[in-house]
């Protein structure tokens, strides 16, 4: 496609960039210089307008054949020209300056491209040839200083040693060559070292590229299955076309194993005659004892992991048989379930039953008990009344089994209020006094005014009363009971004293549990022996305390605590 040179498009943004650049090129010691396709100077720093002694005012835009005067110039071996019209716009390359002639420098040129890709330009830059020599220069120090091996070869003779088999009418030259040995061994001996860097003569403790040469034809021509081996499958792949690959080899340095990698590569430019092929060795010694190291773990590692996932196997095969034996539990815990729920219901029917069945003709008893008390005089009167108190202490007694069976089937109710435990504890005194005077015993108490707590008073009725009956039980004729209400910060605390038998110490521990009857002159006193009992389960469910000390002969102290609740003031009520 063809462009106007006058047009916006023509001289295109990539052209307009160079010139907005303009500080940067001329604060430069190179050069800079842009034509377009006509050959048109559109730009040039001011490194170029030294160099070419014209002002970029007079050159922009004429022709660059008008301003330089280089035998170059319009020839046809113009080297921009050539440059452009090949297409190869995008390919870089060195030509001699063609600003003046036997110019101390020399141009690289690049191609610029508008937003397409379409060419639009050339930006040459003038470089003197003292940076290439520099250049070279440290390109020789880079081949001596690269921390790898290098042998550069020379197997032009080897290749037309080979072309002259091959020219021979030999077909396959590789199977020629390794069933006579002594000709392989010629075609060896033609290739040439041409130089080899510091790190392959380290490589092989050699001191110089001829003493590094001599041993390698001295191992080669004296091992022949190698020489016919690795050798010839080398050579023969460069000869066939593959001008890059690699292996690997051991060697032994010093005693030392060592393992290198060999890249073997033909440039460009001798892939014609082999006049150039490149050795490199790298030392992999370390990563491959690294490898082996890797390998090692790597097994010790799979060794552990078998290890460990026999024993996750044995762990899973034991969690399942577990599984199996919790199921299994499970199963017949829910059949126990079942089955004590069954068991759970047939004791509160038996309860009921129980209650209905020994509480309802003890009913009609105490009545006509109470009857015959109050209508009967004299002798008649005393077993009326001795009739009358059986009763009544064996329907209590069935009261108390009553509520402890009700208890240990969750049925005890305790309905909390407000209870004026000043006021219950001297009702309880009144009650039990008749009994206290008939056998000769004294009673006093300390109870304060308007101490409360949130209880049952029902069932705190009936712990104060069977302390109380206790007392009065094992305190002989003559004894003395003392009764006090007392109260701190947190709780009310009732105390029972008696001047009774009192409790051996190594006893004190089981009184409350059911069925233990305390002995009185040593026979086992009357009762079932539950009083005690059912009076720590109702104060357990008050939150509270009971407890007892005693000294034998000298009598016991009851005490039973419960939280404190205050007295609400009057303009709460």
């Amino acid at each position: 496609m063809r462009i106007e040179p006058d047009s916006e498009y023509y001289i295109g943004a990539a052209i307009k960039q160079y010139e907005g650049l303009s500080q940067i090129f001329d604060a430069i010691d190179v050069g800079v210089c842009v034509i377009d396709l006509d050959y048109r100077i559109r730009y040039f720093n001011k490194k170029f307008q030294d160099l070419s002694g014209i002002s970029l005012e007079d050159a922009r835009g004429r022709l660059c054949t008008e301003c330089f005067d280089s035998h170059y110039c319009g020839a046809e071996n113009c080297h921009v020209k050539q440059f452009i019209e090949s297409g190869s716009l995008n390919v870089k390359m060195l030509y001699p300056s063609c600003v003046k002639e036997n110019s101390p420098y020399v141009v690289a040129p690049l191609a610029l491209r508008d937003d397409d890709g379409h060419g639009v330009g050339v930006v040459n830059f003038y470089i003197e040839n003292a940076e290439y020599t520099f250049a070279l220069r440290e390109y020789v120090e880079l081949f001596e200083e690269v921390p790898v091996g290098i042998w550069e070869a020379d197997y032009s003779g080897f290749k037309q040693y080979i072309d002259k088999l091959r020219d021979s009418g030999i077909e396959n030259v590789e199977q020629y060559l390794s069933d006579n040995i002594d000709q392989l061994k010629e075609a060896f001996l033609s290739i040439k070292a041409i130089r080899v860097n510091k790190q392959f003569l380290k490589l092989g403790d050699n001191h110089s590229m001829e003493d590094a040469f001599r041993k390698i034809n001295e191992g080669m021509l004296k091992n022949e299955e190698e020489l016919k081996g690795l050798f010839l499958s080398n050579t023969m792949a460069l000869m066939h076309g593959q001008t890059r690959f690699t292996y690997e080899q051991r060697i032994e340095v010093d005693g030392q194993e060592v393992f290198q990698r060999i890249l073997i590569a033909v440039p460009p430019s001798s892939r014609k005659t082999f006049s150039k092929v490149y050795f490199v060795f790298l030392d992999i010694t370390t990563l491959m004892q690294t490898q082996r190291e890797l390998m090692r773990l790597k097994n010790n590692l799979d060794d552990i992991v078998t290890q460990r996932t026999n024993q996750l196997m044995a762990e899973v095969r034991r969690n399942r048989e577990i599984a199996e034996e919790l199921e299994h539990r499970l199963e017949v815990e829910h059949k126990l379930r079942q089955e004590l729920e069954q068991t759970f219901e047939k004791q509160q029917l038996f309860v009921r039953a129980l209650i209905h069945e020994i509480k309802t003709p003890l009913t009609p008893i105490i009545a006509l008990s109470d009857v015959l008390v109050n209508s009967l005089t004299g002798t008649d009167l005393e077993c009326a009344q001795t009739m009358n108190q059986g009763v009544l202490n064996l329907n209590r007694r069935i009261d108390d089994l009553t509520d402890l069976i009700r208890y240990d089937i969750k049925q005890f109710i305790v309905k909390f209020g407000e209870v004026d435990i000043s006021k219950l504890v001297r009702d309880c005194v009144s009650f039990v006094t008749p009994r206290i005077e008939k056998r000769s015993q004294q009673i006093t108490s300390c109870i304060p005014e308007g101490v409360i707590v949130q209880g049952d008073e029902d069932r705190l009725r009936q712990v104060v009363i069977n302390i109380l009956d206790n007392a009065i039980k094992f305190t002989p004729q003559g004894g003395k009971i003392d009764v006090a209400v007392e109260q701190n910060l947190l709780a009310v605390i009732i105390k029972i004293t008696d001047s009774g038998i009192g409790i051996k110490e190594e006893k004190l521990n089981n009184i409350f549990e059911p069925y233990r009857r305390l002995r009185k002159n040593g026979v086992n006193a009357s009762g079932l022996g539950l009083g005690l009992a059912l009076s720590k389960r109702i104060i357990d469910l008050h939150h509270g305390l009971i407890w007892c000390r005693s000294s034998v002969g000298i009598g016991s102290t009851f005490f039973v605590s419960l939280p404190k609740k205050q007295r609400k003031e009057k303009d709460d009520a």
